[in-house]
């Protein structure tokens, strides 16, 4: 049902006109992802097994009912990067302190190459967790009137600021 009305002129000449419907309302957003969680080899399993068992439901009452599995799966097995890489750092720190006082044999080693690639996967992980916040940040602050869109616009004028020209040798300053 599609329903109209006009609200009270403020400052303009001007009456704003509202449309609502009931049947465009979708309710609340069922789970919002971040990148990074999606690179998880665990979620996709975790995704796969909920999915299956959600068979002949509608598409939207799916994604509804996936929604505290992957909270679970986030809170029990991604959630804590920091965590783990400083668990991963302290494991890596201690093996590489035996390293410095003998050599380490062929299973040390490769025990410190994979404490190594983990502790960067991880990294990897909580930059991209950081970079998508940052990037949500500048699509929700960037268009409306506010002092951090202020502090954007004023770094990119300035880095776009020409100071001075060269001629040859010469320096033009304005």
């Amino acid at each position: 049902m599609l329903s109209t009305y006009c609200k009270d002129r403020a400052f303009s000449n001007h009456y704003s006109v509202v449309l609502s419907s009931s049947q465009l309302s979708w309710g609340p957003i069922p789970f919002r992802s971040l990148d990074c969680s999606l690179t998880e080899p665990s979620f996709i399993k975790v995704f796969k097994k909920e999915w299956v068992q959600l068979t002949g439901l509608p598409f939207h009452r799916k994604l509804v009912k996936m929604r505290e599995p992957l909270r679970k799966w986030n809170r029990e097995i991604f959630g804590h990067i920091d965590q783990k890489i400083k668990s991963f750092q302290k494991e890596w720190a201690k093996v590489d302190l035996k390293a410095q006082e003998f050599l380490l044999d062929e299973l040390e080693w490769h025990r410190m190459e994979a404490l190594q690639s983990q502790l960067w996967l991880w990294q990897t992980q909580k930059e991209r967790y950081w970079k998508q916040l940052s990037i949500c940040k500048i699509i929700k602050e960037s268009d409306r009137n506010t002092k951090y869109f202020h502090v954007l616009a004023t770094i990119r004028r300035k880095k776009k600021m020409i100071s001075s020209l060269t001629r040859g040798t010469e320096v033009i300053n304005d």
